[in-house]
């Protein structure tokens, strides 16, 4: 669109105020990271088949004072003779006279999930905690020909929280247990950051906000180097947590099926893993164990799921040593783990 007299250039501003503005100039990484967040929930808010990405793609056209204001424009192509189109729709129905007005998680809740699928309505409450006010960064949007002129809605660093609420909301709804054992901290670092060498022998990092979550801190401190199990939102894709729930001990680990047995009740052993150096700056060993000292069972390994396959293997030795042998061929210590044996194994 040409802008006339009668009908002036109409543009979508993001006006910006904080800690990375100085003199009416915005830091470049705050700026490029807000832009590209900005863009994506434009993208993803869209449910009409009809509008194509190329309609909401918006082009940075100039960055003004007031404290930094950047001016963004689709194509002109995709803008009506009014000065409106799919874009500047979304930011004025969407963004600006619902998202920036929210009260409550449950509410957003219920309106993103009418129109998009809990990976899209993820996708978009990620968008929007990047985007919302904070601390550090206050954020305007709005749309008219100048920052001053026009229409703008703030997003209230106060609401942040239910966004926030409602992201960890849906994210629970993916969650997962791994076990593992926590090899490396950075728990200086912000935000805070572990590393856990999983049951398949993969390195897989997690981080936690301290503030919400203070007793994650201690618990991974307390834990370090030891068996775990881990609970939280996996990004397969990136190997890391989005978001973790808890840490607990892992203690033991329950043999429940055998290759061409019948198991009566799951068998424990009590799980162990150390680090072993190499010398010579040789790579460190990572050794797994479980044991049961009731039946003699023990299996180790590089990972947890290799000496879990060990300790089958020594149970099926077990059995087929003491359970096919009469009473008269074993000594005291056999027949006890015999009768043990019984008790769990169908035969």
């Amino acid at each position: 669109m040409v802008p006339t007299p009668e009908k002036p250039l109409r543009r979508i501003w993001l006006k910006v105020r904080g800690e990375y503005v100085k003199d009416h100039k915005i830091q470049a990484l705050l700026l490029a990271d807000l832009l590209e967040n900005f863009q994506r929930l434009l993208y993803e808010l869209s449910t009409k088949k009809s509008i194509k990405k190329e309609h909401l793609t918006l082009y940075v056209e100039t960055i003004q004072e007031g404290s930094s204001a950047i001016g963004l424009l689709p194509y002109s192509g995709f803008t009506y003779l009014d000065g409106s189109g799919p874009a500047y729709r979304i930011v004025e129905d969407q963004i600006m006279n619902y998202l920036t007005k929210i009260t409550n998680e449950k509410e957003l809740l219920e309106w993103l999930l009418t129109q998009h699928t809990e990976k899209e309505a993820l996708n978009i409450l990620k968008r929007l905690m990047k985007l919302w006010s904070d601390e550090e960064k206050e954020i305007e949007i709005g749309i008219g020909e100048t920052p001053t002129q026009g229409k703008f809605s703030k997003f209230n660093p106060q609401k942040k929280r239910i966004v926030e609420t409602a992201y960890e909301t849906l994210m629970k709804k993916f969650s997962k247990e791994i076990a593992g054992a926590i090899t490396r901290v950075s728990l200086d670092q912000h935000p805070p950051r572990f590393a856990v060498y999983t049951e398949d022998g993969r390195i897989v990092w997690g981080k936690f906000d301290p503030i919400k979550q203070p007793e994650l801190k201690e618990k991974i401190k307390n834990n370090l180097e030891r068996p775990v199990i881990v609970r939280g939102v996996l990004n397969e894709a990136k190997n890391e947590f989005e978001l973790v729930e808890n840490i607990e001990p892992l203690d033991e680990v329950p043999i429940e099926d055998l290759d061409g047995l019948s198991l009566k009740k799951p068998i424990p052993l009590k799980v162990t893993f150390e680090i072993i150096p190499e010398p010579e700056g040789k790579k460190e060993i990572k050794v797994w164990c479980l044991e049961n000292d009731e039946l003699n069972i023990v299996g180790c390994g590089r990972t947890l799921n290799e000496a879990l396959e060990r300790a089958k293997e020594n149970l099926g030795i077990l059995i087929e040593e003491y359970l096919t042998k009469d009473d008269e061929q074993l000594h005291e210590s056999a027949l006890q783990v015999k009768r043990k044996l019984k008790e769990l194994v169908e035969v």
